[in-house]
């Protein structure tokens, strides 16, 4: 059994070996660019055409709820911003809702 196992190892690591050195005598890629290129001296580099400007993208974003103090804030940091006059305003009344749970009570007295 050891003998099977011995001659087994060994052959597992000849085989490795074998691929190893294998890798290391092909070339490397990266040197045979130079020998792969066709033509090389007649390649000329051509300038991009210039593009047309395109103008300013533009966007509609919403900014947050604000209270009347947080309000003055985000307007005097918009002026400092010089985007005061692309802002518009727009006031919402927002209806605060609660439920109250009350659990079941045995009876009346209590409930009370």
């Amino acid at each position: 059994m050891m003998k099977w196992l011995f001659a087994l190892l060994l052959f597992v690591n000849i085989v490795l070996g074998g691929y190893l050195y294998l890798q290391e005598t092909q070339p490397d890629s990266d040197s045979q660019i130079i020998n792969l290129q066709m033509n090389a001296d007649q390649i000329r580099v051509i300038p991009e055409p210039p593009r047309p400007k395109r103008p300013a993208r533009t966007a509609c974003l919403e900014w947050g709820t604000f209270g009347d103090l947080e309000m003055e804030r985000v307007r005097s940091a918009l002026a400092a911003a010089g985007l005061q006059e692309r802002v518009g305003e727009s006031k919402s009344v927002v209806t605060a809702n609660w439920w109250v749970y009350m659990p079941r009570q045995r009876s009346r007295a209590h409930g009370a």
